[in-house]
């Protein structure tokens, strides 16, 4: 029998939310049975939110040929409480989170854990390689794996190794749940950045190591990269209200612009500069996008020209629009309740 060190190789549970994940899921599984960490200190959680295509099939069929792979029934069908019904289950001293539309590296583990014991961090996560199949997702890829389109997400651009605010695909100690709690059910989207500004705020800490690799299948669509964004957008803006003093500036910038153009679009009519004024972010801010297409398209990727300036423009407005939406609702729900108690 093959002796393992159960210090180096701690005991690690991954969790898998998913929902209609039939085109990744079984590649998801996969990356996770050929890891290099030692296969009988796995376990594999996955919670399928009610999927109607075959993804419970393709994981019971995993889960019939290795009895690592465990198949759980999230009856909300949302990610948070995906993510709690897999921790509650887990057994591991380290818990992974990915998504069930992502691959991860052969050495995704073994690197993950090693980063946790080499830094002493509560979490680690790593680079995130987008990747897709048809031409709008190419371009939808490039932009996301760009600081143009991302900003200075560790987790999407290349990066050095560090302790950052968020990353992607985390490998928790299990004591961080006992200390922060879990992930909160109300946060539709969002909920893992709420979960590490809590982590951060109770004194843990986050490490990012460019060594710890996954894929992530992007939208296909500009239309499906506006309803992701959309989302983020507006359940960003509970994110800022509970943590004001964790945001970075380029969170903001979206709302701003989207803002900004809307205020001087309504003012143009009634007020001159602001005709000026509009005019001249809109050129500022079709230069940015100009230079960032140029530089993303260089080297053979000449076919995604047309595209990528579509990409830009729907991830920083749709982004930009759901976080005026989210403000707009938490206006409106204080609005509600002074006027409640009021009458109280």
């Amino acid at each position: 029998m093959k002796f393992v060190d159960r210090d180096r190789y701690p005991f690690l549970s991954v969790v898998i939310p998913a929902r209609n994940e039939e085109r990744t899921i079984g590649k998801c599984l996969q990356s996770i049975a050929d890891q290099t960490y030692p296969a009988d200190r796995i376990e594999v959680i996955v919670v399928d939110g009610r999927s109607t295509d075959a993804t419970r099939e393709i994981v019971r069929r995993f889960a019939a040929a290795d009895s690592c792979f465990t198949l759980l029934d999230n009856p909300e069908r949302i990610t948070p409480v995906a993510r709690n019904l897999g921790v509650r289950r887990a057994r591991g001293e380290v818990i992974a989170i990915i998504d069930g539309h992502c691959w991860l590296d052969r050495r995704f583990l073994e690197k993950g854990v090693e980063a946790l014991h080499r830094t002493g961090a509560d979490c680690v996560g790593g680079l995130l390689i987008n990747v897709a199949e048809s031409r709008t997702g190419q371009a939808i890829a490039l932009v996301m794996n760009s600081p143009f389109g991302v900003g200075n997400s560790a987790s999407r651009a290349l990066a050095k190794p560090g302790f950052v605010d968020h990353v992607s695909f985390p490998l928790y100690r299990r004591r961080v749940f006992e200390k922060v709690g879990y992930f909160d059910p109300s946060m539709i989207r969002n909920q893992d950045d709420e979960f590490n500004y809590r982590l951060r705020a109770h004194g843990g800490r986050i490490f990012f190591s460019p060594e710890i690799r996954a894929y992530y299948w992007v939208r296909e669509s500009l239309r499906a990269l506006w309803r992701q964004y959309f989302g983020y957008g507006r359940y960003k803006v509970e994110v800022v209200r509970r943590y004001p003093k964790q945001m970075q500036l380029r969170q903001f910038l979206p709302p701003a612009f989207v803002g900004g153009m809307l205020l001087g679009i309504a003012l143009s009519p009634f007020w001159m500069p602001a005709r000026a004024i509009t005019a001249g972010a809109l050129l500022l801010y079709a230069g940015y996008v100009v230079l960032g297409t140029a530089v993303l398209t260089r080297r053979g990727r000449a076919s995604l020209l047309p595209i990528v300036p579509l990409v830009f423009a729907t991830l920083h407005v749709s982004y930009g629009l759901g976080f005026l939406a989210g403000a707009g609702e938490r206006l409106l729900a204080s609005a509600s309740l002074v006027r409640r108690n009021s009458r109280g």
